[in-house]
């Protein structure tokens, strides 16, 4: 059996300032994982796809979805937004965060190896 990763660049535009989960800790990870070039190159690569407000809805209530939606706006214009204690968003965290939400499916759609 081989082993996936779902990775995108986008994953970066969810800028999150000086919150320990940042753009930093993501490079850093893939960083450490190319430079094992043996691990890297039998790793199966997966580009995610972004989940449809319906597939969104799935899993999440509508008010969440929007709640989202609605902070990101405001990081437009105010740069960061917490949703909570411990969530912030930015401009572009929804477009992370609904790659993130499907990309998990690309594996299970694509049933076993190759790259994609």
């Amino acid at each position: 059996m081989s082993t996936a990763i779902i990775y995108s660049e986008e994953y970066l535009k969810h800028d999150t300032g000086n919150h320990p989960e940042r753009g930093e800790r993501y490079r850093a990870t893939l960083d450490g994982l190319v430079s094992d070039e043996e691990l890297w190159n039998d790793l199966v690569k997966i580009a995610p796809r972004a989940a449809t407000g319906e597939e969104l809805l799935r899993c999440h209530a509508e008010r969440a979805v929007n709640r989202v939606e609605q902070a990101c706006s405001q990081a437009a214009l105010y740069g960061h937004v917490a949703l909570d204690a411990d969530t912030v968003v930015s401009q572009y965290s929804e477009v992370a965060a609904r790659l993130a939400a499907r990309g998990a499916w690309r594996r299970v759609e694509r049933g076993g190896g190759g790259e994609g």
